[in-house]
């Protein structure tokens, strides 16, 4: 587990505080990212059922649901990222990358809470999403910088390196995601147009 005095040096002295964690097994901080994963998905709950209008019965089941997603997105996200660490000339471990991950992300799990409860009882609407996404803006480039702090202490490379190693894995995917969807849709419109 993590103590407050543990969160207040993450928040304010990030290697410091990756420095202390170095020891931690692989099952403690994955445990620890599931724990995390298990409450903000359980406080975004409610929001979910009540948008997409699920009946209460359906809360337990989504809730198991979603979090056997989250731990398999979790589990798959790390690996990526890990793989393409190592393949900018990083020297941390898988575990080392799934601390940097987990924790790094902590100062966004801990604001998706309190966002979530408001949320909640907002009206569903564009504006009120995008100024939820405005002013939580800052927490996830927080986020994101000690995700690359992170990164950059356990893997032993730069800054710019660790940003290349986490964000060249979601460029490729949204490449590989855009040829798709042209594919897709060039081979729809030519089925439409030829009545194939």
């Amino acid at each position: 587990m993590i103590t407050l005095q543990e969160l207040k040096t993450l928040f304010q002295e990030p290697r410091t505080f990756f420095k202390q964690r170095s020891k931690e097994v692989f099952g403690t901080v994955f445990l620890f990212g599931l724990l995390v994963i298990a409450i903000g998905s359980l406080s975004a709950l409610p929001s979910y059922v009540k948008q997409f209008t699920l009946s209460p019965v359906w809360f337990g089941p989504a809730y198991i649901i979603i979090l056997c997603l989250s731990a398999l997105i979790l589990f798959a996200i790390t690996g990526i990222v890990h793989l393409s660490l190592r393949s900018f000339g990083g020297q941390g471990t898988y575990t080392n990358t799934v601390q940097s991950y987990v924790y790094g992300g902590l100062p966004s799990f801990l604001w998706a809470i309190p966002l979530n409860a408001v949320g909640y009882f907002l009206p569903q609407t564009v504006t009120v999403s995008i100024i939820l996404m405005i002013l939580s803006l800052p927490v996830y480039i927080y986020s994101i910088y000690l995700t690359l702090v992170g990164s950059s202490f356990y893997h032993k490379i730069g800054m710019g390196r660790a940003f290349l190693a986490l964000f060249l894995p979601l460029f490729i995917l949204g490449i590989i995601t855009i040829i798709i969807l042209v594919l897709f849709f060039t081979i729809a419109a030519v089925t439409t147009t030829t009545g194939i």
